[in-house]
């Protein structure tokens, strides 16, 4: 199979891959929050910190992060970026007390904590499921910060590991408030490699 072939090939596989493991994390906090969730599909991109934020958003407008490793069979990370409005209606619907970024304290930092933890769970079960792959997360890191920073930070240190590192990113938002939500799996090089031949791609 020649090169471009196979470039081809990998991208299709990463894009099935965010769709079974974006799909699984919307439709949790669908059933979480009793709401509808529109997901959108996802967009596969190498790591390139020039260009990256500008997917997940306004790269100098400020928002939540909200940052997962991942470790076992693969390893990489998995950074929520979810903005202010969505934020509030997020705590709302779960403990009927809505804030903006100027009024997290710790609770409801944790709160946030929990939601990521239940849509990461869901988006790695479903994918371990297509590849039989063990992945495991650790707790999850949350802060507000201006967007470009928070994830270019996670990208430079995963390329700075090998050069085909791959990103694969879903958005998604709420049908009452449409400002996009984004969820963006960045694979190590070695990672990439070996869910393509969990797969059968052969390199």
């Amino acid at each position: 199979m020649k090169r471009s072939e196979i470039e081809s090939l990998a991208k299709d596989i990463f894009h099935e891959i965010g769709n079974i493991g974006g799909g699984s994390a919307v439709t949790a906090l669908s059933r979480l929050i009793s709401e509808e969730i529109t997901g959108r599909p996802p967009v596969v991109m190498p790591l390139e910190c020039s260009k990256l934020p500008d997917a997940f958003g306004e790269p100098d407008k400020s928002a939540m992060g909200i940052l997962l490793p991942f470790y076992g069979d693969v390893s990489g990370m998995l950074l929520f970026v979810l903005t202010e409005p969505f934020v509030k209606e997020l705590l709302l619907k779960t403990i009927g007390c809505p804030a903006g970024f100027h009024e997290m304290d710790e609770y409801k930092f944790s709160v946030i904590q929990e939601i990521a933890n239940i849509m990461a769970s869901s988006y790695f079960t479903a994918i371990s499921a297509y590849t039989e792959k063990q992945i495991h997360i650790s707790q999850p890191a949350v802060s507000i910060d201006m967007l470009g920073a928070m994830v270019t930070d996670p990208a430079s240190w995963i390329m700075g590991l090998g050069e085909d590192t791959v990103c694969i990113e879903s958005g998604f938002y709420l049908k009452e408030d449409n400002s996009m939500n984004h969820l963006g799996l960045m694979l190590y090089q070695e990672s990439s490699y070996q869910f393509l031949e969990a797969v059968g791609v052969v390199l």
